[in-house]
């Protein structure tokens, strides 16, 4: 990857609210991150909390954009600093994002068209680089559960415990579940394309 330099083309523009949410999942992991952009037209975070335990792997979607203009290269940001001024937008706002070189310094320049924030960009140099994707090998079974239901499922079992069982059946139902000597929880969750590549009961603990 590239380190980020001033002759680096970034010109994006997209909604307000869109990107906030897309920044505020990478907050839920770390406090700054480098912001990974191809030739292929990607935006890419791949970063892991400092204790090692939680990676999120994003690549914001071509469709989120109206506009993308980019080169392969990577952008250090401070997401909490850059959160707060995304939300100085209205959520509808049409957001243009580029870069700017002032003063030996790089910045990230935001504006709707009429109001315009700076904010300086990180040195990716004295960053962590984004790990490499693991090697998960082959898998016994997948399924793909919306993100409010998988929200719901943690808080009912951390009512238990602090942790949750998340299973999967050879019919491939998938549930969740926690017990302690003293209560308990379990739930049928709804899911979609559910694949089982191996005829047994699988369970993961988080």
């Amino acid at each position: 990857m590239r380190i980020w330099c001033d002759n680096m083309e970034f010109k994006v523009q997209t909604k307000a609210g869109t990107l906030l949410d897309w920044l505020r999942a990478i907050h839920a992991v770390t406090d700054e991150c480098i912001l990974t952009t191809s030739e292929l037209d990607a935006v890419e975070v791949r970063v892991v909390d400092p204790a090692n335990a939680l990676m999120i792997m994003m690549r914001m979607p071509d469709h989120a954009w109206d506009s993308l203009e980019v080169e392969a290269g990577g952008i250090g940001i401070d997401v909490e600093r850059l959160i707060a001024k995304v939300e100085m937008f209205d959520p509808t706002a049409d957001l243009t994002i580029t870069t700017e070189h002032r003063e030996l310094r790089d910045w990230l320049i935001l504006t709707d068209g009429s109001a315009t924030f700076g904010l300086e960009m990180l040195n990716t140099e004295h960053m962590r680089k984004p790990p490499a994707e693991p090697e998960l090998g082959d898998l016994p079974a997948q399924f793909i559960i919306s993100a409010e239901d998988l929200q719901r499922a943690v808080l009912r079992a951390e009512s238990v415990g602090d942790n949750v069982w998340i299973g999967m059946e050879p019919d491939g139902s998938v549930r969740a579940w926690n017990a302690t000597d003293h209560d308990d929880y379990k739930e049928r969750l709804l899911t979609a394309e559910v694949g089982v590549f191996a005829q047994v009961a699988v369970r993961s603990m988080f």
